[in-house]
């Protein structure tokens, strides 16, 4: 690959790069937390607009930025229809997981489950977190340094170096605040350099309507698929269902979600922030599914793919971007940066959440006399021997296939227990420690041996999935290579895989949290379920917390004195003491 790169667009990515630093700078050293809790979840006085960016930006990583176009080019819109499931999303974070976790302001998710259950399930609970985290860091680095090196020539290595360098500098100096202001600018970038490409892409083709014309004529753009099936790659039936389930763990219940929620001050700031998150997060996949259409309609007559001209489908925007771009000094150098922030933001807060974990779920229950210098100093080594770590794993990920669907795959291995954990806390009162436990352990095994099972049989290519046409008729050049994109799947019979490795991915998620949630009820039955007023009804989502405290004369009164203590202003707290009045 040759340097497509000019002085501009290095100048535009420099200063990016900078910026970051400078954002560090200052909350490192000018506006220094006073103490560990405000260095990893801000003072409770971040405002809403910079906490809802922040979320979106750290949940859409270069994964999502590069994959999903490449996922529109090779199978079509259909995963753009799971944003169907945005609305259910937010009634059941906003009225049942938010406000748990907003009444507690815990730092670590994962002390709910210490006080919930017991100490065994927050050590496991911290334990899947930090194994997902580890999985999924050195993918959101090498993703778009493969992508980039094709476009720039600047070498993988270098710019995963320059990446996690940047990164752990202003995340260890200015914690939580500085990487939510930090994700505030690169969701300019971001969004800027899309729209940037976009724009100019579907201008040079010939306008909106080819756009449409080209896709609708190859099926890329088609209705859901509302096939009742489990096997099928993606249908509307599982993208709702076991979608709702993947944005449910990964909106709200991940530990770098979680800190940025409890940063605001008031449970109604939390579920407007969470609200925007929705939408935004909804804008921004639009964005990235039309770019993988435009991909297609400009490359209609000669496939990047098959041609070699990438050598993976992920550098198929990058290719878009410097081809439309090239007139405009500095645009693609934007476009780099835009890439780049993805991965910042994903990488700053995953850091910023590790910390969190490592310290209050590893160093807090062995020293139990930690001094506050201390604490700043392990958050701090944490980050920096997470983000080195994140460097050499992301030197050693090859080429896994389709890299979103990889991502949610191997994700649902820790994410699905985890999710299946919490609800059991949050909404079964009589489920007991022993269930949860035992249950997370066993579904953890589960979804290894399923998702492993299942990513194996598509490297050997003993389970395929039908893919778009593409074309290289149109080429100016001679193509040697043999169209193999284009293969018929009808050559082999998918039967004969066994069928819980042909599941779709979309519904791991979802299996692990409901078998895990079945299989601790079960435990628990059997082990002696817990007497429901024994369970403090902080730790229950509000609509079962009210049964939890009318059943118990004892607990309302307590109840209601805590909340008036803590002017925690439920709205539950208010219509009991209103009853009693009565």
């Amino acid at each position: 690959s040759k340097n497509l790169f000019t002085l501009p667009d290095y100048v535009v990515f420099i200063i990016m790069l900078l910026v970051c630093i400078l954002i560090g700078i200052y909350f490192g050293f000018y506006k220094v937390p006073k103490n560990v809790r405000e260095y990893l979840i801000g003072d409770e006085n971040m405002t809403i607009w910079p906490v809802a960016i922040s979320l979106v930006v750290s949940y859409i990583s270069a994964i999502t930025f590069l994959g999903l176009p490449a996922e529109v080019y090779v199978f079509g819109i259909q995963y753009f229809y799971i944003e169907l499931n945005d609305i259910f999303v937010g009634f059941i974070g906003n009225y049942i997981y938010l406000p748990v976790f907003m009444d507690l302001k815990l730092t670590s998710t994962y002390e709910y489950l210490e006080r919930r259950f017991d100490k065994s399930l927050r050590r496991l609970g911290s334990f899947l977190y930090i194994f997902d985290q580890i999985l999924w860091l050195p993918l959101v680095i090498y993703v778009p340094a493969l992508a980039l090196n094709h476009v720039t020539g600047i070498k993988t290595n270098i710019i995963t170096l320059l990446v996690c360098g940047v990164c752990i500098f202003y995340t260890c100096l200015g914690g939580i605040r500085a990487v939510i202001w930090t994700d505030f600018l690169q969701a300019f970038f971001m969004i800027s350099s899309m729209l940037l490409v976009l724009v100019k892409a579907t201008w040079n083709i010939g306008g909106f309507g080819t756009v449409i014309e080209r896709n609708v004529a190859t099926g890329r753009l088609h209705f859901p698929d509302i096939e009742l099936s489990l096997t099928k790659r993606l249908t509307l039936p599982t993208m709702i269902f076991g979608g709702t389930f993947s944005l449910v763990n990964d909106g709200i219940l991940k530990q770098s979600r979680t800190q940025r929620y409890v940063a605001l001050p008031t449970i109604n700031e939390a579920k407007t922030a969470f609200w925007l998150f929705l939408l935004f997060k909804a804008i921004f996949i639009g964005l990235c599914t039309y770019a993988g259409l435009i991909i297609f309609a400009t490359y209609l007559n000669c496939d990047p793919v098959t041609t070699n001209i990438v050598s993976a489908k992920d550098q198929l925007l990058p290719l878009l971007v410097v081809d439309s771009l090239k007139d405009f000094p500095g645009a693609s150098g934007l476009f780099l940066a835009g890439v780049l922030s993805a991965s910042l933001s994903s990488l700053s807060g995953s850091l910023n959440s590790l910390a969190a974990v490592f310290l209050e779920d590893c160093f807090k229950p062995i020293f139990k006399q930690l001094t506050p210098k201390q604490e700043q100093a392990i958050v701090k080594i944490v980050v920096f021997v997470i983000g080195i770590l994140t460097l050499g794993l992301a030197s050693t990920v090859a080429k896994l296939g389709q890299i979103l669907q990889l991502r949610v795959a191997l994700g649902s291995v820790s994410t699905g227990p985890l999710l299946g954990v919490f609800t059991l806390g949050i909404i079964f009162p009589w489920a007991n420690a022993k269930g949860a436990f035992y249950a997370g352990l066993s579904g953890l095994l589960f979804m290894s041996w399923i998702c492993f099972g299942a990513q194996s049989m598509l490297a050997s290519g003993r389970i395929r999935y039908p893919v778009k046409p593409v074309f290289t008729d149109g080429c100016s050049f001679n193509i040697t290579e043999t169209l193999s994109t284009t293969q018929s799947i009808n050559d082999y019979d998918e039967t004969k895989v066994f069928f819980m490795y042909r599941i779709t991915f979309m519904l791991y998620t979802a299996i692990g949290t409901i078998f895990t949630i079945i299989l601790g009820l079960i435990i628990s039955y059997f082990t002696g379920f817990n007497k429901i007023e024994n369970v403090d009804p902080l730790y229950l989502a509000p609509f079962v917390r009210s049964k939890n405290i009318q059943n118990n004369p004892t607990e309302k009164k307590r109840y209601l004195k805590q909340n008036d203590d803590s002017n925690v202003r439920l709205e539950e707290a208010v219509e009991l003491l209103n009853k009693r009045k009565d």
